[in-house]
């Protein structure tokens, strides 16, 4: 009886602390035609005026929501699906593409990294959902504003921003819940509070989660009644890596976590035309499990007593400066950033206590952008370049969990200086005509991409070579037409490039991919760009306080 009691508590202090925070802003209609969006062109642009297809997540819709990570919110709005191999993974996909082939940005910070890979990702849940004012999802190519990586789609996560006071001399708001779920006892703590002045605002976040195994439902399909059931699972006895059976084959034992986040905004805005902006955001973990493989068969029986990643962290310290101007520009938005990310793997298979695998990634990148957007008669104007560097260290180890040797190991990627050079400069072009019925956007990208990998013990494997770099150059472009009859109508379509360079993951990446056909991936010095090209052609009307669309 104390466990549903315990739940309804926390349902309504969940529910009145959200009620409590409520503001106008939440009232904004997820579809309406006359949206403003910033995804689109770098600066404010209202939805209706853009070609490519935009959905827009709310802050009331997130509050509705009210997901466990980022991934399930995502998954909840019925429009982009998300694989999970377990429950620390959710990895977007967007028209078919997946993984390194969506980009991910989080307030204006490409999250793709050089170590994205084509497979299922898990970067998601970094970004704590809790703090999220708005989601923006970008379909299709979106290459010449954002470059590499975006050929499915770019999904723009907005951290919400400190406030300051305005007309008062001080404003104070904060928020919080705690939340309780039964299906994997997950337990949630999260606080916020905003402080500001007419000058200087600060915000401050925590988020706490853990997560407990699994449990599935009791309906099963009647052609598959065993699908997904645990039935037995991998434990340590005495010592001794054991096989028992599952007491409740419905819970996925070992399948749980625990994640924090911290998130600090600074804003800084001397006068009305110019404004500073400090955003450092953290996110660390335990232990994930990695459930599919922890039921992975051999010779009879489970084959691995441990298979999870190591902690997760990711570390983002941004500055942003923004100016109005009465120059050639209208504003200029620049911002220089930095990240620092670590993730790993650890295996070990059944008794084999002299083989505990530990295989650890540690990347570090700086990225800069600089904006400027021209307004002028019927026509808007966006230019704008950036850059992201990256330097990738991987090491690896095998540790005799008897004897404790620890011994060399080889690495993931080669264990030599790895680093990934991205540059670009792009033109966005928005012009209205026939009384702004009529809206063409067009835009250009030039983007050059430098990858270099080096081999300093090739003991393990004899590779042919020791050293593999490569230099990219592509050009991608977007143009399209919008067609407004009427306030309530839209009528829309376009033609879009996208391009991805390769990655020191597609480039220079030594890992068993699959085990039961066991298969082995090897460096690649000689794999090419990937390119895609894309028709978009969409309907919208209004109906009421609704949109229908067809795309």
């Amino acid at each position: 009886m104390r466990k549903p009691v315990f739940t309804i508590l926390l349902f309504v202090l969940t529910h009145s602390l959200i009620a409590q925070n409520k503001t106008k802003t939440d009232t904004i209609k997820t579809q309406e035609l006359e949206e403003v969006v910033v995804s689109a062109n770098k600066f404010t642009e209202k939805k209706k005026n853009v070609a490519q297809k935009i959905d827009i997540i709310s802050s009331r819709s997130i509050a509705i929501a009210n997901a466990q990570n980022t991934g399930d919110l995502l998954m909840q709005t019925g429009n982009v699906f998300v694989q999970k191999s377990q429950q620390g993974g959710s990895s977007p996909v967007i028209r078919g593409f997946e993984a390194s082939r969506v980009l991910l940005i989080i307030d204006g910070v490409s999250l793709n990294n050089a170590i994205y890979r084509s497979g299922h990702l898990q970067n998601a849940i970094t970004v704590d959902q809790n703090m999220l004012e708005r989601v923006e999802v970008m379909y299709g190519p979106a290459s010449t504003l954002y470059g590499s990586d975006a050929l499915g789609g770019v999904i723009h996560l907005r951290t919400k921003s400190p406030k300051l006071s305005g007309d008062k001399n001080f404003l104070a708001t904060g928020a919080g819940f705690v939340r309780y779920s039964s299906a994997n006892e997950e337990k949630t703590f999260h606080a916020d509070a905003s402080l500001g002045g007419k000058k200087l605002a600060w915000l401050q976040s925590y988020t706490v989660s853990d997560f407990g195994d699994m449990r599935m439902g009791d309906k099963y399909p009647s052609k598959y009644p065993d699908f997904g059931r645990r039935s037995k699972y991998m434990t340590r006895i005495n010592g001794i890596d054991s096989v028992v059976t599952n007491d409740d084959d419905r819970v996925q034992r070992f399948s749980g976590y625990r994640q924090w986040d911290i998130t600090q905004k600074l804003l800084f805005k001397p006068s009305t035309k110019v404004s500073h902006s400090f955003n450092f955001q953290f996110s660390n973990s335990n232990n994930v499990p990695r459930y599919d493989r922890l039921q992975d068969i051999r010779n009879g029986t489970l084959r691995y007593a441990d298979w999870y990643y190591g902690p997760q962290k990711r570390l983002l310290g941004a500055y942003e400066l923004s100016v109005a101007t009465s120059g050639f520009f209208n504003e200029v938005r620049a911002n220089v950033n930095y990240q620092d990310v670590e993730e790993s793997r650890q295996t070990r298979d059944y008794r084999r206590y002299d083989r505990f695998d530990s295989r650890r990634e540690h990347i570090k990148v700086w990225a800069f952008t600089l904006d400027g957007r021209k307004v002028w008669k019927n026509n808007e104007l966006t230019l704008g370049v950036d850059g992201q560097l990256n330097n990738l260290k991987s090491v690896a180890d095998r540790t005799n969990l008897t004897t404790g040797a620890v011994t060399k190991l080889d690495t993931r990627y080669p264990d030599g200086k790895n680093t990934m050079n991205n540059f670009a400069a792009y033109a966005q072009h928005v012009y209205k005509f026939l009384e702004g019925k009529l809206i063409l956007n067009d835009g250009i990208r030039f983007q050059t991409s430098a990858l270099h990998s080096s081999i300093l013990d090739n003991s393990f494997f004899n590779l042919p070579f020791t050293k593999i770099s490569q230099n990219n150059f592509a050009i991608t472009g977007n143009l399209g037409l919008v067609y407004l009859p009427q306030n309530a109508t839209r009528i829309a379509v376009s033609l879009s490039s996208g391009f991805r360079s390769p990655n020191i993951d597609d480039l220079a990446k030594i890992f068993e991919s699959s085990t039961s056909a066991k298969q082995v991936i090897f460096p690649n010095p000689d794999i090419k760009p990937e390119y895609t090209y894309n028709t978009d052609l969409s309907f919208a009307q209004k109906l009421g306080e609704s949109v229908k669309s067809w795309n």
